[in-house]
């Protein structure tokens, strides 16, 4: 009877190596891990590259407003000219030429910056895909972190660790008359 109670008594414990915590079942243990990581490893890791991706992303941004900015004056001064050449032409009644020299190079500016703001945009998807790459590789670390930081032990009770305990039932006989 004493071989039989050991045997059932015989169990796996598994133990985190991050936090003091043992339990029977592994997945229960593994997820308390991934719990503690995701609060105080994993957080602040992604708040860093989140600032350091909007970093980024705000120079992209200010270089393409920029951008923008020299686009909007190019263009009026462009549409400023060709108004007056246009003004010109009704009232004088002289051939004047519909585009200048000058019109031409900022309309060649003014294709440049467009180019470059589309760049930039392609800068910023890239920066954005990146990031994303980084935050889920350290999700997926955290994750083989918390389910490698458990370690498993086995518990077998020796005889010393055993002890009789009995319940005795008082019960009448069968039969017997009340």
């Amino acid at each position: 009877a004493l071989k039989e109670a050991r045997q059932s008594l015989r169990s796996k414990i598994f133990k985190s190596t991050i936090l003091s915590f043992q339990s029977f079942e592994r997945d229960e243990v593994e997820q308390k891990n991934h719990t503690y990581l995701t609060a105080e490893w994993l957080r602040p890791r992604i708040r860093q590259l989140e600032d350091k991706e909007n970093k980024e992303i705000k120079a992209q941004n200010t270089m393409m407003k920029k951008n923008k900015d020299k686009i909007g004056k190019l263009s009026f001064r462009k549409n400023s000219d060709k108004a007056k050449r246009i003004l010109k032409r009704v009232f004088t009644k002289k051939k004047v030429a519909k585009v200048t020299i000058e019109m031409k190079t900022i309309a060649r500016r003014i294709k440049q910056f467009q180019k470059e703001n589309y760049l930039i945009k392609k800068r910023i998807k890239k920066i954005k895909e990146l990031y994303g790459k980084r935050r889920q590789a350290l999700r997926d670390q955290a994750f083989l972190r918390s389910h490698s930081s458990v370690r498993q032990r086995s518990y077998n009770p020796k005889r010393d660790d055993l002890i009789v305990h009995t319940t005795i039932l008082l019960v009448p006989k069968r039969g017997s008359e009340i």
